[in-house]
């Protein structure tokens, strides 16, 4: 789950069978995005100065969940 506490950001989810979506999150809204597992995700800042996003995840975290990566489906992050 993920909300924008201060600014606006812009998330761009890729899923399984390569489609797309882009998500603009701002802050003082109440929004939560959540991303399912096998999605992957990366996100930009539109505020010049900062933005802070809030990851509330629902279970402890695992390291071995996680991959990361700066290119993601050609798409360079």
């Amino acid at each position: 789950l993920i909300q924008c506490v201060q600014g606006k950001v812009q998330f761009h989810l890729i899923d399984k069978k390569n489609k797309e979506r882009k998500i603009i999150l701002k802050s003082g809204k109440g929004e939560i995005l959540k991303i399912p597992p096998g999605v992957w995700f990366c996100f930009k800042s539109f505020n010049k100065k900062e933005s802070i996003i809030a990851n509330l995840i629902e279970m402890p975290h695992d390291d071995r969940e996680t991959v990361k990566s700066s290119k993601i489906k050609n798409y360079k992050i």
